[in-house]
């Protein structure tokens, strides 16, 4: 990982670019609850049980700790204030058969109490979700058969200064 690359552009601050820490955790759950349109808000707080203003602190900690889950903040070089984020996940091709995995993709051991999910749906929307949870395991099949296992398709983004 490359951290530490500083760009300045004619009329702009100069930014850093560099891997985000544990200590980033909550300006970076802060800046993407931001970025989030506020009818989503309002439509996550009808289908969850926790609200995203409590969910984003605790899935971007957890997150942090997964090596696999990669993220760069963008900082003002000036002020020290971090003006963004980017957070990305590397994908294993092995993963151990039998072994749960929690949704920041760590191997967890079956427990007797376990911790309820950060997503877990309002009691009264239990069998719906139960539903939608098996047709996205439909999507996640045709994915692996259909598409190769291929969800997202990327082009090279080139950066350049006039």
């Amino acid at each position: 990982m490359s951290s530490g690359r500083v760009e300045k552009l004619e009329g702009m601050e100069t930014i850093k670019i560099r891997d985000a820490t544990a200590d980033d955790a909550a300006k970076i759950a802060d800046i993407h609850y931001n970025a989030i349109n506020q009818r989503l808000h309002v439509f996550y707080d009808a289908f969850f049980a926790r609200n995203p203003r409590d969910i984003l602190p605790l899935s971007t900690a957890a997150a942090l700790k997964d090596p696999a889950q990669i993220f760069l903040v963008a900082e003002n070089t000036s002020s020290g204030e971090m003006m963004g984020f980017i957070r990305y996940y590397m994908e294993h091709d092995v993963v151990e058969e039998g072994k749960p995995t929690t949704s920041v993709g760590e191997a967890v051991d079956n427990q007797t109490n376990p911790v309820p999910s950060l997503f877990a749906p309002k009691e009264h929307l239990k069998a719906l979700w139960t539903r939608f949870s098996a047709r996205e395991d439909e999507i996640d099949t045709c994915y692996m058969d259909e598409a190769k296992g291929q969800k997202h398709i990327c082009k090279s983004i080139v950066f350049t200064t006039i």
